[in-house]
């Protein structure tokens, strides 16, 4: 450490730096310059003779293999002769003997020619004597007698003998020879043996191509590290080497050579160095002083420098970053103007502040230069507001804490404006504080987000307060009601069969229908005067709406509320010339009786309104405790209908349709009932609706149609009846477009003839797309089946579109005929639809009917098949033969 220190504290000029760098820098350069390239130079040196030694290996193994080739195929050549067969047809010795001295005179080449036998022993041979007695231990190999000649051995093919290169030295020569094997008339009789001795220059040959030494080794001679092995020639070895000598030498001469010029360039570095380094100083000091007029505040300051080189750039750069900065500053003027955000400065403690322009602008401080007293900031600030402005500034100034508020301003004109003030405390390097920050005209901008807050919290058909406002008026309902102890009332309302003015209207008549129901809640809950403080409505989504009623001074005020709703709503309306009726089921939950919570509140309303609709719609119900069992049961119910369906838990029963004026049983309605184990007899009506919601019913649907099927193909082929069996089937079956499918599957199953089963349809299944719903239909109703339209005159009944539905017969609902008996207006009534149904060609058929008064009464209105109590109520399957008989023979149930 204080050799660091002291070091730190020897201090060099530029000049003294720059002349021992540019010394170092000359130093190292010839040292490095020296050292590294050297030793990689002998690396990559190194290495080329590698790569040289590596290729004359590879091209002396080529040489030679080449040698190798062109002897076998010169020596396959002369075994392949007339006169070489001829001779060796004879398979005579000496004849053998001739022929190969014959060969070795005719051919230079040849050196030694041998003729061995089957198993390998030499029977005849030709040539150096030397040769001779060489070659014999390496061609003798293994014993041929597996396809030796004579009657015991096989024949051996061509194909089996392969012909065997010879290779060995003698002499310091190569000698090469082929071993090629013999056969007459494919019966292999031994071999003959060709060779030749290489050249006396051939090494030296090989030596010039491949650039390196190629000679004959003792192979018990280890391997130099420039000699590589190709391949044993015996009793020596062939091998390549290559000598580094010269490339050393080369090497030498070079460093000695970069050691002259290192040297030269350090002489040059040092007598440079000096007037380098000066001529670097004179454009340095310029910069420097304006540098130091700069920081002053002279910001007209330029260079404006006539150097070419990296001074003059550096400069130039000076110069334009100055442009820059006066741009920038104007540029940032001009932003804070469209902004509205001014900035400002005060020193803790002082009584003025420095304020942009901006600022002095927001603030309607036209004189008085840029300090403003801060008396006369704090007196622009709204006197509400003034004491949290106060408090900000002073946490701001003791504690450091920065602060960011929005309040409003008063201006001499009066004008009221709204603004953002932000400040942080900072401390300068000479220890001073300062609170900075900026103040921004938000006005526009606080306008702005009102009416965000508008479109989010209210509905944009009715203008009401949506379900988030709805959410959060709830919590401040029970929040207030929490402190003060009183009762909070919600109403939730839901339009009965809105769906059904949707699909048959349009709409555009719905959309009208939900604002007419909006202004008369809104004419109701104004209606409540001071009896209820602040009530509110909202619509939920769709056809819901729901009102809260805080502070709840008499309870006889919801009921009244509720029947207000009920009675303005029922009120028919016109709208585009249709003349609407709606009505509305309401749920009324109360805290804290249901629930402490906005969540428990909603729970007890949803149940109060689902029983309100169960019980006959147009009407309101408060939530009670009991209310509880029968939606958990629905609950339970939604659980167990899928295992039900899956498990076969449901059952058919069948309701006779009876001729009213021959009492014969000219039909069957299919009636599903379920006992389930846990919730007992569901009725219909509850689980019905419950699939259709869950979306079940498709499943259970296609169950009763397939049960349907069955039965009626039983009947058929027991001879029990042949009259048609009726079966509903639900609008999101038609939708769903599934139900053509299903029946042309189970017609073709069972054979049954489709005018054994008779489809009935609701007015409601046909209104959501009609002319898909009528093309349907008909297609039903061309494979052969008949169609009902079920329930007729309980919807939106068009006597046009009733003339266009492909069906066969019409079903008055029972309500129409309770008082058929006393009530002319409902006779009235009945007779005509009879008589429309009669102008349509369609049967009638009338439900419902429980004495005789009124089966002879339809009768004698022309009614074509009734349904009800008086003959039987639905029964199983197995009980129908019974019925026929009681009721074609005994009449009606006494």
């Amino acid at each position: 450490m204080p050799v660091l220190r002291s070091l730190s504290a020897f201090r060099l000029s530029v000049l003294q730096r720059i002349a021992i760098s540019l010394c170092a820098i000359a130093t190292l350069s010839t040292i490095l310059a020296l050292a590294a390239p050297r030793h990689r130079l002998a690396e990559d040196l190194e290495r080329a003779s590698q790569d040289r030694l590596e290729h004359a290996a590879a091209a002396s193994l080529h040489f030679l293999e080449n040698l190798q080739g062109a002897s076998r195929q010169r020596h396959q050549a002369m075994s392949r002769t007339p006169e070489f067969l001829a001779n060796l047809e004879t398979a005579d010795v000496p004849t053998l003997s001739a022929l190969a001295e014959r060969l070795i005179a005719r051919e230079p080449s040849l050196d030694a020619v041998i003729f061995s036998n089957s198993r390998g022993r030499r029977i005849a041979a030709a040539g150096e004597t030397e040769i001779l007695s060489s070659v014999p231990g390496i061609t003798r190999g293994r014993s041929e007698s597996e396809c030796a000649a004579g009657p015991e051995g096989r024949p051996c093919r061509r194909g089996d003998r392969e012909v065997r290169p010879i290779l060995f030295s003698t002499e310091g020569r190569l000698v090469v020879g082929t071993s090629v094997p013999l056969f007459i008339r494919d019966r292999f009789i031994g071999r003959v043996t060709f060779v030749e001795k290489s050249e006396p220059t051939l090494l030296e040959d090989w030596s010039r191509l491949s650039g390196a030494r190629v000679e004959l080794s003792d192979p018990a001679e280890s391997l130099a590290e420039l000699e590589r092995s190709v391949r044993p020639v015996p009793p020596l070895e062939l091998r390549v080497s290559h000598s580094f000598e010269a490339e050393q030498a080369a090497l030498d001469r070079l460093s000695a050579m970069m050691l002259i010029a290192g040297l030269f360039a350090l002489a040059v570095a040092y007598g440079l160095s000096v007037p380098l380094a000066r001529s670097l100083l004179g454009p340095l000091a310029e910069i420097r002083a304006a540098a130091d007029r700069i920081r002053n505040g002279d910001r007209a300051t330029r260079l404006r420098s006539d150097r070419t080189d990296e001074f003059g750039s550096v400069a130039d750069a000076i110069d334009t970053m100055l442009d820059h900065l006066e741009s920038s500053q104007t540029r940032l003027e001009r932003t804070q103007a469209i902004g509205r955000i001014g900035g400002w400065c005060r020193v803790v403690g002082e009584s003025v502040v420095e304020a942009s322009a901006e600022l002095r602008a927001i603030l309607g401080f036209s004189e008085g230069g840029d300090q403003v007293p801060m008396a006369s900031i704090e007196g622009r600030v709204h006197p509400e507001d003034r004491a949290a402005f106060r408090l900000a500034l002073e946490r701001c100034e003791e504690f450091g804490l920065s602060f960011a508020l929005d309040h409003r301003v008063v201006l001499d004109d009066a004008t009221e404006l709204v603004v953002h003030t932000q400040g942080e405390r900072v401390r300068e390097a000479d220890g001073t504080l300062r609170i900075e920050g900026i103040v921004q005209d938000v006005t526009e901008r606080k306008r702005v987000e009102e009416q965000v807050r508008t479109l989010a919290f209210r509905d944009g058909l009715t203008g009401l307060g949506n379900r988030r406002l709805f959410a959060e008026s709830l919590q401040r309902a029970i929040g207030l009601a929490q402190q003060t102890l009183s009762p909070v009332a919600v109403l939730f309302l839901d339009l009965d069969d809105f769906k059904v003015v949707n699909d048959t209207l349009g709409h555009t008549i719905g959309d009208q229908l939900l604002c007419v129901v909006a202004e008369r809640l809104m004419d109701v809950v104004e209606e409540l005067g001071d009896v209820c403080e602040n009530p509110t409505i909202h619509r939920l989504g769709g056809d819901e709406f729901a009102i809260i009623l805080p502070q709840i001074a008499d309870w006889s005020v919801v009921a009244n509320c509720a029947r207000s709703i009920v009675d303005r709503i029922g009120a028919s309306v016109d709208l585009d010339g249709y003349d609407v009726q709606a009505s509305a089921s309401i749920g009324i939950a109360t805290w804290p009786d249901e629930g402490l919570d906005a969540e428990g509140l909603l729970t007890g309303c949803d149940t109060a309104m689902y029983h309100a609709k169960r019980d006959g719609r147009g009407q309101y119900r408060f939530y009670e405790p009991s209310m509880r069992a029968v939606s958990e049961r629905r609950l339970r119910m939604e659980t167990r209908l899928r295992s039900a369906i899956e498990g076969g838990e449901f059952e058919v029963v069948y309701q006779p349709k009876v001729d009213p004026r021959t009492r014969r049983v000219e039909g069957f309605e299919a009636l599903l009932r379920w006992r389930d184990r846990d919730l007992g007899a569901v009725s219909p009506d509850e689980f019905v609706a419950l699939a259709e919601e869950t979306g079940q019913i498709l499943a259970l649907g296609e169950w009763v149609l397939r049960e349907v099927v069955r039965q009626a193909r039983d009947w058929l082929e027991a001879g029990v009846t042949e009259v048609p069996i009726s079966v509903n089937v639900s609008s999101m079956q038609i939708e769903a477009n599934v139900l053509l499918d299903v029946m042309v599957e189970m017609l073709r199953e069972s054979g049954l003839p489709p005018a054994q089963i008779e489809l009935e349809v609701t007015e409601s299944a046909l209104l959501r797309d009609r002319s898909r719903a009528i093309e349907t239909l008909r297609s039903l109703k061309n494979l052969g089946l008949r169609l009902s339209l079920d329930d007729f005159g309980t919807g939106y009944s068009s006597l046009g579109y009733l003339r266009c539905l492909p069906v066969d017969a019409m079903k008055i609902d029972r309500s129409f005929i309770l008082d058929i008996v006393d009530n002319e207006q409902d006779r009235a009534l009945v007779r005509a639809i009879i008589s429309i149904a009669k102008v349509l060609g369609l049967e009638v058929v009338v439900e419902g009917v429980e004495d005789e008064a009124q089966c002879d009464l339809l009768a004698e209105m022309g009614c074509d098949l009734i349904q009800g109590f008086l003959y039987s109520e639905g029964v199983a399957a197995e009980e129908v033969p019974e019925i026929l008989g009681r009721i074609e023979g005994d009449g009606p149930v006494a």
